[in-house]
Formats: structure tokens, sequence, C-alpha cells
């Protein structure tokens, strides 16, 4: 098969293109249009214009590198500031990180056991975040919008316990159970006191309260050590306990 290019006027698109036209660059597939399209075999699979280009087809896939021994990644060029996606393949890890060189300060990391990194190079969990001591913020912040609760959720494959902090509630932190939201066992209210099961009274350090015809507190002791509770008042200190020592 030849190659033509066809240019026969000022207002025909100029063309690359096989013998049967099947397979063809254009340049103004119409007048002033300013896009390059790519045919291959009859569809269009690539457009480009000033400031875009766009894969088309079926399955459009973009591949970077040749599965050699080399860094593959792409650069954000900022004004200011850089950005780069890249595989370190001496590491066989996915980076996203500052600058233009793959490994350079990374933000997230993925490995290759699909462990994934923040500010570590190296996770050695699912997800290992990694941070500067912070009082304030923490290295971890979750935050709701919109009078939204702040919440984590935990579940196997049958059921499930959450964490959260009640926004209606002058942001009490709350655990509940499987029911969800609402089936509370344990809270911290805004001044510090804890309710196991209950709403805490807001002149009791700790309030519990059982929900069967028993209602009780279990306090134990390895063999041969005292099991007991302490109540201190100003200087005063009282034990009510079980000595085990005495028989």
């Amino acid at each position: 098969e030849c190659i033509t290019l066809n240019a026969t006027s000022s207002t025909t698109a100029n063309i690359l293109q096989d013998a049967d036209s099947d397979t063809k660059i254009q340049v103004e597939e119409s007048s002033d249009e300013d896009t390059i399209r790519m045919d291959i075999a009859g569809t269009e699979v690539l457009t480009l214009t000033n400031s875009a280009m766009t894969l088309k087809g079926t399955t459009p896939t973009l591949t970077i590198g040749d599965a050699g021994a080399e860094d593959t990644k792409i650069v954000f060029d900022g004004n200011a500031q850089d950005f780069y996606i890249g595989l370190d393949d001496s590491a066989d890890d996915l980076i996203i990180g500052k600058g233009s060189t793959v490994g350079t300060t990374p933000a997230i990391v993925i490995d290759e056991d699909l462990k994934v990194g923040i500010n570590t190079s190296s996770p050695s969990t699912d997800l290992h975040i990694s941070g500067a001591n912070d009082d304030t913020n923490g290295q971890l912040k979750i935050t709701g919008t919109s009078s939204g609760d702040a919440q984590i959720v935990f579940f196997t494959d049958t059921n499930g316990r959450g964490m959260y902090l009640d926004d209606s509630d002058t942001n009490a932190f709350k655990i509940y159970g499987g029911a969800g939201k609402g089936s509370n066992e344990f809270i911290i209210d805004n001044s510090g006191n804890v309710g196991i099961k209950t709403t805490p009274d807001s002149d009791a350090i700790l309030h519990a309260k059982g929900t069967t015809a028993h209602t009780y507190m279990t306090v134990e002791a390895n063999s041969g050590v005292t099991a007991a509770s302490k109540y201190i008042s100003g200087s005063n200190a009282y034990r009510v306990g079980i000595d085990t020592t005495s028989g």
C-alpha cells in the first residue's frame, strides 16, 4: 500500500492516509477546525486540539513504557510547583509525589502488595500513614460537612461497629453497634462524662445502664490478686473488694 498526502486547495483537509483510506491522519476535517484526527481501520481513535488530547475507541488505553527496566511517569508542570505520577521500576511502586523525578518527595505510594502509604515509602499495612507529631490535627483527620457527622465504620462479613462525632449532640463521641447510629454502646459527652449503653448524666463521670434483668459491673483479678474498686474523696480513699489471699 502507499501513503498519500492530499492537499488540493486551501479549503481541502490535509490527509496522510493509506491506499484504502481507512487509516489516516487528518489536519482539519472541516474548514478551519484546527483539530488533528487519527483513524485506524476506519475508526477514529484520537483527536488533538491546542489544549486537549482525546483517546477514543472501544477500550481506549494509554500505555507508557515498553516493559523495560526504567521508570515511567506523567509530570504535571506547574508554574510554581510540579507533581508527578510514576512507576518506580526498581521498587515496583506506583508513586504520586512532588517534583518531576520519580521517587523524590513521595506523597502516596502503592507497593506491589497493594499496600498504600501516605508520607511513607514503605507501607507495612493496607493503609499506613506517617507524619510529624501534631497535637492539634494528628495524622488522620475526618471532617463532617454541612452539619454532618464525622464517622468511621468497621465491618466484618457479618457485623459492624462504628464511631462518630454526633454533630446534633454538641459533638459527643459515640460508638455504636450493628444496628447503626442511635444504638450507641459508648458515649463521651462534651464535658468528658462517659456513658455505657446510656447518655451520661451531667453530674456523673461514669454512668452505666444495663438492658437485662441483672445489671452489674465485673471486676476480675488474676489468681492470688485482690479484685477491688477504689473511691477517693478529698484526702480519704476507700476500697471495696474481695481479698483472695485471705480466703
